[in-house]
């Protein structure tokens, strides 16, 4: 909670905030499970995982949350939001592979 009172959004916008990524939180896992269940399924198949199919069901996915938010959060808490995520990326690394 300490680290989503750093962004500085309202009460409103953190209450939305916090609400979001709990689903978001729920909603991931459940795509991770099911990629998991497929990728074994395929894997004892012989075949190999669709990875591709799952990198584009969480872009998807993440695309779908980032949108909500964007109609539920003020324009204030939108752009504090934004700000934070670009910081945040801005210390990443991202697999080559992954980045086509």
């Amino acid at each position: 909670m300490a680290f989503l009172k750093q962004i500085g959004l309202n009460s409103n916008d953190l209450a939305v905030l916090i609400t979001a990524l709990d689903s978001f939180n729920t909603g991931y896992a459940s795509l991770i499970a099911q990629y998991n269940a497929t990728a074994e399924a395929a894997i004892t198949a012989g075949t190999s995982p669709d990875v591709a199919g799952f990198w584009a069901q969480r872009n998807s996915f993440v695309q779908k949350v980032r949108d909500q938010l964007q109609g539920s959060l003020s324009k204030q808490g939108i752009a504090l939001l934004d700000a934070r995520i670009q910081e945040e990326k801005s210390h990443m690394k991202v697999a080559a592979m992954e980045a086509q």
